[in-house]
């Protein structure tokens, strides 16, 4: 049996494919030779509707995002496997885009998220600091989206060739091995002028011989630098085997620190410092951060400029007493929402591909993987995660983008009890009661039937109701999921009565919330499309903004 949702499509298809027999094509007299300024028609077209409104959406969906550094790619000499690692490279990001087509609040609340986790970095860094190092937000932003690397690959080489060298073992190796290896970082030195600065280029070398590569590595932008993968497997296989109750986000942190060289957030960089796994956290000017983002602002003034006009027309229409479409309204809702996005997402370098290694001051221990796995990011997603190895033919895992940072001592210890960022969250139901709120501008427009207009205000009202009342359930459920999971390890509880009461939740999750906002905001996504082919007339009436070159 055909599903509604499949039914609601075709029908839409055949009544579109119907419209289409009643066009209607403007015939406009030639001016006179010698005419010199001839103005904009006085109507629009369909068709210039829907092109200038989904390109908004589009250039605003896919200009809004602000993805963490991805793993960077071998070097080769081969132009197509370089063109074909471009294209694979591009799927993140439309992927992105699309989740924001579907879900713009999920990225606002993400950008929210990630704005106060950046304040928070940059005030705890300076409270915490007792150097002039230059450190504000935007190094907080570059840090949690993976720009500091933290590296063991000589000290590693280091400490193998003591171990070669040594005939016999002193009492305590370790401790003997740190004394040696505590020594001011070259960090202090300009970003420009540094080796590790470099950057822009893959991080895998195809010789093995990583100790044998470095010193031409401290002269050359790290061109000898070879990452070994899993050099801490046995540790952290180890703490993993004496604390198995730790949560899914906690496990994945901890994955990733069994490469030889660390992606770390501002938070374990604050722990990095204060346990001395480095020396002092890393010079670099907010100037030469900035310098790494590869942003098209061409695009970005584009965009400006092309919401500005619809914000423009859709007031003019409205002080002429001119109708405007479902459409419209729809692209101004993603217009606002990416216009907040991008305000939270101020000072954050977009399009970074540049990582900055900083050498480590001494070897882990044990403690050590505890804290910085706490300190890590949490996941929205962690289903699958643990199964298996992140891919670290590269050295080192970068940070997901779906990763939320804390942002405060309370709300720390509210991520602990629910697993996820309460940032993110907050801003996820705000932003989608303003998205739901938005279209019901559209609420005394003409629709096809009357049908369609009930529903789409029923659509509207849902979308505002339901992100609120979603939100205190799934941190209930999120809470008494993190406890099952603690306790699935434990064999002295065997029937925990919490997964009953978890699944009870999920089941109203699901069949309450989730399934009834899904179909809302897809028919409201269906609808904008179908009602622009059964507008008045009046629709098609150009306003004043006719007389101007249009921005579409």
């Amino acid at each position: 049996m055909p599903s509604p949702l499949l039914v609601l499509a075709i029908a839409s298809l055949v009544n579109s494919s119907a419209a289409l027999d009643n066009t209607f094509t403007p015939n406009c007299t030639l001016p006179l030779r010698g005419t010199i300024f001839v103005s904009g028609p006085t109507t629009r077209g369909t068709l210039t509707i829907l092109w200038q409104c989904v390109s908004i959406i589009l250039l605003c969906t896919w200009n809004i995002q602000h993805l963490n550094i991805p793993a960077s790619r071998p070097e080769t000499r081969s132009r197509m496997k370089r063109l074909w690692w471009a294209i694979l490279d591009s799927r993140t990001k439309a992927k992105w885009m699309v989740l924001t087509i579907l879900a713009p609040e999920y990225l606002l609340g993400k950008a929210l998220g990630e704005r106060m986790a950046a304040v928070h970095g940059y005030m705890h860094r300076q409270r915490g600091s007792d150097t002039v190092t230059e450190w504000d937000s935007t190094h907080a932003y570059y840090a949690n989206m993976g720009g500091f690397i933290l590296d063991f690959t000589k000290i590693i080489a280091e400490s193998r060739s003591n171990n070669q060298t040594s005939p016999s073992m002193p009492d305590d190796p370790q401790s003997a091995t740190m004394e040696v290896l505590r020594r001011p970082s070259e960090t202090s030195i300009e970003m420009e002028a540094l080796h590790i600065s470099a950057i822009q280029r893959p991080l895998l070398s195809d010789d093995d011989d990583s100790s044998s590569n470095w010193a031409a590595a401290a002269s050359e932008p790290l061109q000898g630098l070879n990452l070994e993968v899993s050099a801490f497997e046995l540790e952290i296989d180890l703490f993993l085997s004496e604390h198995m109750d730790i949560g899914a986000s906690q496990k994945t942190n901890l994955l990733a620190l069994k490469q030889k060289a660390w992606a770390l957030t501002t938070e374990q960089l604050g722990y990095a410092l204060a346990s001395r796994l480095i020396s002092e956290m890393p010079k670099v000017s907010t100037k030469s951060l900035n310098k790494l983002g590869t942003a098209d602002n061409l695009v970005k003034v584009i965009t400006v400029i092309k919401v500005s006009w619809l914000i423009i027309q859709l007031i003019a229409r409205r002080v002429a007493h001119l109708p405007s479409t479902q459409l419209e309204i729809a692209t101004l809702a993603f217009s606002v929402m990416s216009i907040i996005t991008y305000i939270l997402y101020w000072g954050s370098p977009q399009g970074v591909q540049t990582v900055c290694i900083i050498e480590a001051a001494r070897l882990p221990e044990q403690h050590d993987f505890g804290y910085l796995a706490e300190y890590g990011p949490t996941y929205t997603w962690t289903l699958g995660r643990n199964r298996g190895m992140l891919d670290g033919e590269y050295g080192f895992v970068p940070i997901p983008n779906d990763a939320s940072f804390w942002s405060s001592e309370t709300k720390f210890w509210i991520r602990r009890l629910v697993g996820w960022d309460l940032n993110l969250v907050q801003g996820a139901v705000y932003g989608g009661i303003a998205f739901g709120g938005l279209h019901c501008l559209a609420w005394d427009f003409e629709f096809p039937t009357p049908q369609d207009a009930l529903t789409w205000k029923v659509c509207a009202i849902l979308t505002i109701s339901l992100p609120f009342p979603f939100a205190q359930f799934l941190l209930l459920w999120k809470r008494i999921s993190e406890g099952c999971n603690r306790h699935l390890y434990r064999p002295y509880y065997p029937d925990d009565s919490r997964e009953g009461l978890r699944r009870t939740i999920g089941i109203i999750l699901i069949w309450v919330f989730i399934v009834p906002y899904i179909l809302a905001r897809l028919f409201i996504l269906v609808e904008i499309f179908r009602t622009l082919f059964y507008q008045p007339p009046e629709v098609f009436i150009n306003t004043w903004s006719g007389k101007f070159p249009g921005w579409g």
